[in-house]
């Protein structure tokens, strides 16, 4: 239910970066299904080959800056969460810590308000000089 908070207004302000709106959709759905879809995978699959621990762990804070991977780190949290934490001791936490779930939950709202903070500039033409 959060995920709308963020995404939303990430969404709205990505439109201005283009000026075809077939462009625009196209990038943002590619961006979408790269950063959420496929880096969710890849982040997944790092933190539970031993030698690459940090390596994952890393990526998942990165990916987050797109709102849509949040979403994608949650569910797949949750559905590896019993076999995560038999390979990972350490990472047995509870659901709303920042490490788990927490965390998305958290940049979640932060995108919502920062993405929504610079929408109200972008409308108020505080961009207009570039």
């Amino acid at each position: 239910m959060i995920y709308p908070i963020g995404v939303i207004p990430f969404t709205y302000v990505s439109s201005f970066l283009f000026a075809s709106e077939n462009l625009c959709q196209t990038l943002t759905i590619f961006v979408h299904f790269i950063i959420a879809g496929i880096g969710g995978i890849i982040a997944g699959v790092l933190r539970i080959i031993e030698s690459t621990y940090s390596a994952g762990d890393a990526l998942v804070w990165v990916f987050k800056i797109v709102p849509t991977y949040c979403l994608t780190d949650s569910i797949l949290y949750q559905s590896l969460k019993a076999r995560l934490i038999q390979i990972r001791p350490e990472l047995n936490k509870p659901d709303l810590d920042i490490n788990a779930i927490g965390g998305d939950i958290l940049i979640m709202f932060v995108h919502g308000i920062f993405w929504t903070f610079i929408l109200i500039l972008i409308e108020a033409g505080a961009f207009n000089c570039f």
